[in-house]
């Protein structure tokens, strides 16, 4: 089972908050976008997705509001490469999975209403 199988659609695209300043202003959204207490709840959901790779990964911050994984691979700069986390700010909930954008068979398996949010 892959990592997304874990996400419910929903989660992601109900939580993310607006893609663009204009949605927001013109409250043109076709999306409920939560209240900021839903945020806690969010945060949780989407750091629970990553619960299951916390023991293969290195878990580089973890509070109530940031919570990332590192791959456990020093690369040149001596730095781990970045593989997702989830970051709770002001008027949104974000998902953030490395893989998506360097393994087309992930990115293949994203709803087409998942990819329009998604940043490239």
């Amino acid at each position: 089972m892959n990592l997304l199988s874990y996400a419910p659609e929903w989660v992601v695209l109900n939580f993310l908050g607006p893609a663009t300043l204009r949605e927001k202003a013109s409250k043109k959204s076709k999306l409920n976008m939560p209240t900021s207490p839903d945020f806690d709840h969010t945060f949780q959901q989407l750091k629970d997705i990553f619960e299951p790779y916390r023991s293969r990964l290195v878990v580089s911050a973890d509070n109530n509001s940031l919570f990332t994984l590192e791959v456990d691979h020093v690369m040149k700069n001596k730095s781990r490469l970045y593989f997702g986390g989830v970051r709770k700010g002001k008027a949104y909930v974000s998902f953030h999975l490395m893989p998506v954008y360097a393994c087309p068979e992930v990115k293949s398996q994203i709803s087409p209403e998942l990819k329009k949010r998604m940043q490239r």
